[in-house]
């Protein structure tokens, strides 16, 4: 009996993770994301190696959303899709409901799935609440009170570089306070931004004395 009871137990954790991972609809499951990035046309009975590369990068993409990871990575996911892909792509982003993380320079195509940013600049990650173009415009007016206190004196370098990295600390923290009702980050939608080099910090002029 003890061991028949391990067995069921087994057997039913088994059929959980079947059912999470829509085992039964698979076929189906296939079928929809094959059509929605039009690799119906080109036959899923092909050798993959007889694909050209931006097929072969729409075959990865279907299988990746297939997979539904706890975090999906995406890096470019647009190319070589049609407007039509791109559309179905927005719809399945917005419905998922894991985290992603998205690296594009597809700005509408950003606007409309993300709700944070990550910004790299001077070797540091900062957070930003809101989609792309919330996000430039808050840099933006950051970037220009900085650069009107340095540039009236308040600041040596070395002590502008200081203080930009507290205010950028102050305004996430604002930030992070007054949208206390973002989801978590297993619900969010990230994408990164990196900065050019050189940094803005680096080539503020020096006022003269």
């Amino acid at each position: 009996p003890e061991e028949m009871e391990k067995l069921l137990e087994e057997t039913g954790t088994i059929q959980e993770l079947l059912e999470h991972h829509d085992f039964y609809m698979i076929d189906a499951k296939v079928e929809e994301v094959a059509r929605a990035l039009g690799l119906l046309d080109l036959g899923l009975d092909r050798d993959v190696t007889d694909l050209s590369g931006g097929q072969r990068t729409k075959v990865l993409l279907g299988k990746l959303l297939l997979e539904k990871p706890d975090i999906l990575l995406l890096d470019e996911p647009t190319n070589y899709l049609d407007e039509e892909h791109i559309a179905w792509l927005k719809r399945y982003l917005l419905d998922y409901e894991n985290a992603f993380i998205l690296i594009s320079h597809d700005i509408p195509f950003l606007n409309e799935v993300v709700n944070i940013i990550y910004h790299m600049e001077n070797q540091r990650l900062d957070r930003y609440v809101g989609n792309y173009d919330q996000f430039q415009e808050v840099y933006a007016m950051k970037k220009s009170q900085l650069e009107v206190l340095f540039q009236l004196g308040f600041f040596s370098y070395p002590q502008f570089y200081l203080f930009s990295i507290f205010y950028e600390r102050m305004v996430n923290l604002a930030n992070f306070r007054s949208n206390c009702l973002v989801p978590a980050f297993w619900n969010s939608t990230v994408a990164f931004v990196f900065s050019p080099v050189p940094s803005i910090f680096n080539t503020v002029p020096i006022p003269k004395r």
